[in-house]
């Protein structure tokens, strides 16, 4: 009972710093690289230690562009600057991965209009994601998922298990483009396919050859370009081509 108890103790308490870092910015040191890159003994101590997300240097700062701080760039605070700038044109959102998830939960549940959604590798539920990484890392997607999604939940005081893009989904009307590499291994085309079938409204799905979980543009800008401008031009035309980001860093 004893060894048994160490173990659960031992097993969360890793699992627990390693939410930790996943969700904390580290004091120096250079980024932990893909899993894939990654050699066996460099997986183990990753396994053991957790990742290092050194904090990005960026060029701009939130109140660069009218935002404090606090607020972050969430999709609905976005939609909030747009309208104080008085913008009255066709507005369309678009986000990536994680960036995708803010749009559906803004649209989706906190009643953000929009024209038109542009939505980049959007996984389907935050343990599925947080699964596919412990398989890029050569271990079982559960319980391990679960556990970190609950102890990064503990931690950041939210429901990690209530981060359901495939849930807020079921609410939006608006006319959506899914964009999704087929080779991703964070977000596989079924996670995509089952966000289309959720949503209330028009949606389509353009794959993108030979293309991981990686900004679509810079894997095939001719692509990428065709497919969203001729989306643009007809769920959001006069204007509807440009676009606004909920994470505006990989913006093309």
């Amino acid at each position: 009972m004893l060894v048994l108890t160490a173990v659960v103790v031992g097993g969360n308490a890793i699992v627990a710093a390693h939410a930790w870092r996943f969700t904390h910015f580290a004091v120096g040191g250079a980024k932990t690289a893909n899993p894939e890159a990654l050699s066996p003994g460099d997986r183990l101590l990753v396994a053991l230690t957790g990742v290092v997300v050194p904090r990005p240097t960026l060029g701009r700062l939130p109140a660069d562009v009218g935002l404090s701080a606090a607020s972050g760039v969430e999709a609905d605070i976005v939609m909030e600057l747009a309208k104080a700038h008085k913008y009255d044109g066709p507005l369309a959102l678009f986000g990536k991965s994680m960036g995708s998830a803010a749009v559906l939960r803004a649209v989706g549940v906190l009643g953000a209009r929009a024209d038109a959604l542009v939505l980049e590798n959007p996984y389907d539920r935050l343990t599925t994601t947080v699964g596919h990484r412990f398989e890029a890392m050569g271990l079982p997607p559960q319980p391990g998922a679960a556990l970190l999604v609950f102890w990064g939940g503990v931690e950041l005081g939210f429901n990690g298990f209530a981060v359901n893009p495939v849930d807020f989904a079921v609410n939006v009307r608006t006319p959506t483009l899914l964009l999704n590499g087929d080779d991703d291994p964070r977000v596989h085309l079924v996670e995509v396919e089952s966000i289309r079938a959720s949503l209330a409204g028009p949606a389509e799905i353009v794959v993108f050859p030979n293309a991981g979980h990686v900004g679509l543009y810079s894997a095939n800008a001719a692509l990428w370009r065709s497919a969203v401008t001729g989306f643009l031009d007809r769920e959001a035309p006069n204007g509807g081509a440009r676009t606004t980001s909920a994470n505006p860093q990989i913006t093309p």
